[in-house]
């Protein structure tokens, strides 16, 4: 290789590189131009670095040091990287619990949960369908949860909410009590039969 094609090589992944940061807080961009984001390596990283790991992107949110620890891999350091997740179906990813805010599933990704379905996010949330049914939905007819004998989705079982990151929005249905309930209030807290709710009457 001539140092003319060396150059010009060194220029066009310095162009790529720029490129993937310009992209970084773009998590459809970054899945449709994974190829050329750099592969992981023990190296030093800062916030906003980019970088494939087992065919998975992942974005720096913790500047740190790993070549003397090459055990802190991307998917082994949730506190130092966060998983892009998955903007379509065909980009859907194992499920990875959220450790904070800012690796929450948004509304529109999709992932693959531990009982094998692919669910696509219906609101921004921290809470697997398990925890918080109502903010996922199984892709192929259901929601939230499993479906019953005849292929209609079974409503989700009430769960208190942590706080308004979690809160029931206006017309989520769900089951206290042996009772149907549906929530007349966004950022709804509050327990079925105590405020907030209307018993659905079904016939």
């Amino acid at each position: 290789m001539t140092n003319e094609q060396r150059n010009q090589l060194i220029a066009l992944r310095k162009a790529l590189d720029n490129f993937v940061v310009k992209i970084a807080d773009t998590p459809a961009e970054i899945n449709e131009n994974q190829i050329v984001v750099r592969s992981w390596k023990p190296d030093t990283y800062i916030i906003g670095d980019v970088r494939n790991y087992h065919n998975i992107p992942y974005k720096c949110v913790q500047a740190h040091d790993s070549t003397a620890n090459i055990d802190w891999t991307p998917e082994a350091t949730p506190s130092l990287w966060m998983q892009y997740h998955g903007t379509t179906l065909e980009s859907a990813r194992t499920w990875v619990a959220p450790t904070g805010a800012h690796d929450m599933y948004k509304a529109g990704e999709y992932m693959i949960y531990t009982d094998g379905k692919t669910y696509k996010c219906l609101s921004d949330t921290t809470y697997s369908p398990t925890d918080y049914a109502q903010a996922w939905e199984v892709q192929g007819g259901t929601s939230g949860g499993e479906t019953g004998g005849g292929g209609e989705a079974t409503i989700a079982a009430w769960v208190q909410p942590a706080g308004a990151q979690d809160a029931y929005k206006k017309g989520d249905v769900v089951t206290h009590n042996g009772k149907t309930w549906e929530s007349t209030a966004d950022n709804n807290v509050w327990e079925p039969g105590v405020y907030g709710w209307v018993e659905k009457i079904t016939e």
